[in-house]
């Protein structure tokens, strides 16, 4: 009867603490370079940058590494403290602040002096701002292996990081942006990442009129939402996608057409 007793109270004592107390946060690391993409010319200067996008574990130090296409753009030089985002310097004004510009990528090491100073987001931890060379068509900015956040010198895992294209049009060349022999080219839905509801929109383009469609693939391949093909003339055009309902995760937004075969993005999905 006692053991019995000593059961219900565990029990009961444990579905208290399911009930009441909050639940823990996922841990890891949800960065982005942002914005996730843009429409730029030979010439022009991006600003790149380094965002939580959302809050969930503590940290007060990362390392990041940012490779690009030195054949496509190149790193702009820019006073080091300007670079450090808002997030970072609004918590701690004495850090630690290592920046190494390489041909094909930079390099950042950053953490706080502050004891007992932590941080979690969403917000702008670094900016880097590049020039966009001669050229046409998507390039891509990616975080490089060796990119690590530091909660006291342990490491904070794991990092799901978000990449940023450039669409390059030259507007002294022929034609809107490049997209290889597909003649079709495909932006990031935005907002990136999607709260779950609401309107996205989506921008694309195509070299020639075509029927397009879209599909909405889980990262199971599952169809989670679609769009019936419309015809379309050659151009950029948008749109905005009303009535989606999209729990959590990473999915991939794929654009189909008749006449010039498909492409996709990666499209992320929080709470």
């Amino acid at each position: 009867m006692r053991r019995s007793t000593l059961g219900s109270v565990a029990l009961l004592l444990a579905l208290w603490v399911t009930l009441v107390l909050p639940p823990m946060a996922r841990a890891g690391i949800h960065v982005s370079l942002e914005p996730d993409s843009a429409t730029v010319q030979p010439g022009d200067t991006v600003t790149v940058r380094l965002t939580i996008f959302q809050a969930e574990s503590q940290f007060n130090a990362f390392d990041a590494f940012v490779a690009f296409d030195p054949a496509r753009v190149e790193y702009v030089s820019a006073a080091l403290d300007s670079q450090i985002g808002s997030l970072m310097s609004g918590a701690c004004d004495n850090c630690f602040h290592r920046f190494v510009p390489h041909p094909d990528n930079v390099e950042i090491h950053l953490s706080f002096m502050c004891p007992s100073t932590f941080v979690t987001g969403p917000g702008e931890i670094y900016r880097v701002r590049l020039r966009v060379l001669p050229g046409d068509g998507p390039t891509d900015l990616v975080w490089r292996s060796g990119t690590e956040f530091y909660r006291a010198g342990f490491f904070v895992r794991p990092v799901e990081s978000l990449p940023m294209t450039l669409f390059v049009h030259d507007l002294n060349g022929v034609g809107p942006p490049a997209a290889g022999a597909a003649g079709l080219s495909l932006e990031t839905p935005r907002p990136n990442p999607y709260r779950g509801s609401g309107p996205a929109t989506v921008k694309f383009w195509l070299a020639a009129p075509s029927r397009v469609g879209f599909v909405i693939l889980d990262a199971q391949g599952r169809n989670v939402a679609s769009r019936a093909p419309e015809e379309f003339s050659a151009g950029t055009h948008s749109f905005a996608w009303t009535g989606l309902r999209i729990a959590p995760g990473r999915y991939l937004v794929k654009m189909t057409s008749g006449t010039s075969g498909e492409t996709a993005r990666t499209w992320v999905v929080v709470r």
